[in-house]
This record gives structure tokens, sequence and C-alpha cells, in this order.
């Protein structure tokens, strides 16, 4: 059996913002695609997005990337090797605090993931336009009233997407909490009750941004046919 990382996702908590951000997404939001993926709640690191929309790059074989087994060891040094230049399995244990037995496990499963290419003793990960699947990772974060926690964890959420919103109401106090998300690249969504539209646009952000944006990935590699 195939094995792809799992998330974990909580419950969705009853209440307002629940139903704002599912009539919002019944009433299309903007940019989205018939390929995107929704993922609600899922458990990260930093937190718990409301809402994360990952939208695949077309016309990928994806035959190769459905037979490989990551698990998250993986998926860190793989990013690590794509952010940092190639290295030593000797140094990847060393920076990244890893057992070299598992470490030596591992890159051997990302060479053969074809992941990964040895050269010598170094490791040196494949271009990132061969092997990462995900055009956008959208995180959004809803609230009804305290835009300034939804800022915070829109904030957090860079660490693994393209491109983090909060969606809100229309507020009285709109110019403001545009121009606080504007100093921290986040965009802003207002739905009224009957459409979504975008207030502000988010910075976008370069991924794979952490090992979090290659587990969405892996995730997402599970998920399509």
């Amino acid at each position: 059996m195939n094995f792809h990382p799992a998330i974990r996702t909580r419950l969705a908590r009853p209440g307002p913002e629940q139903r704002m951000l599912q009539a919002a997404l019944l009433s299309g939001l903007p940019g989205g695609s018939d390929d995107t993926i929704f993922l609600h709640e899922a458990e990260l690191p930093t937190g718990v997005p409301d809402l994360i929309a990952i939208e695949p790059r077309p016309g990928l074989n994806l035959a190769m990337a459905k037979c490989r087994r990551l698990e998250r060891q993986h998926l860190q040094i793989l990013h690590f090797l794509n952010d940092s230049g190639p290295n030593t399995a000797e140094g990847i244990v060393r920076l990244l605090n890893q057992l070299p037995k598992r470490t030596d496990m591992a890159l051997l499963d990302l060479v053969k993931a074809d992941l990964v290419v040895q050269r010598g003793n170094q490791y040196v990960s494949r271009s990132v336009s061969k092997v990462f699947i995900l055009k956008r990772i959208i995180a959004i974060e809803a609230k009804m009233q305290a835009w300034h926690k939804a800022l915070e964890q829109a904030s957090a959420n860079l660490w693994f997407a393209s491109h983090s919103y909060i969606l809100v109401p229309a507020l009285n106090c709109l110019r403001a909490v545009c121009q606080e998300a504007q100093k921290l690249g986040i965009g802003v969504l207002v739905f009224d009750g009957k459409r979504t539209r975008t207030a502000l646009r988010p910075r976008r952000h370069a991924i794979p941004a952490s090992y979090g944006s290659w587990l969405l990935n892996e995730w997402a590699v599970g998920q399509l046919k």
C-alpha cells in the first residue's frame, strides 16, 4: 500500500465563523479553480488554519510520485537540501540533529524516489519544478471580529503557504484591517453575505517555504487521481 504523510485534522468548531467560511466557499473563492483541493482544520506545527486551498500544477505525471513512501524526516531532509544546497550525510546529521543510521536510510529512500541525487559523498536535491507538484498553497483564516488574531495566524501560515488570507465580514474598520494586512503581506477576503470579494491581494511567497510545504505536497499527491 502506498503511503503519503498523514495530516491530522481537527473537527471544525460550530459557530458564526464556520458558517461564514462555508457560505464563502459556496459563493466561490476568488481565483479558485476546478482542480483545487480543500483541507479544513489541518493540525500543523504553526497552528490550525481554518482552510488550506491547494492548487496542483497541470500536466504533471504523478505515477512515480504515487509510488514513493515518505515520512516527515524525509521531507525535512529534502527541504534542507533544496534550501541550503548539496551536503553530506554527516553534514545533515550535524545540522539537523538527526540520527546517523536513520539519516542514511532516509537519504537512500529519497534517492530511490528520484527526489535526491547522490554525487560522490554529496546529496543534491532535484529541481523543484520536476518534483514539487503544487502551483499555489493558499491559507485562509476566518474571523468575525478579532481580525488582529486572524492576522497573527495568517502570518504564521506563511511557514508553508504561497498566499495567506484572512476572511472577514464587511467590517466598518476594513480600511484599517487592509493597512495592517498589507504590512504583513497578507490578503483580505470580504464576505458580504452573498459573495466573496478580494479587498487586498496578498504578497506571493515562494514555495516550498519549509518542510510544511512538502508535507502538503505529498498529501496532495495521495489525493489526486
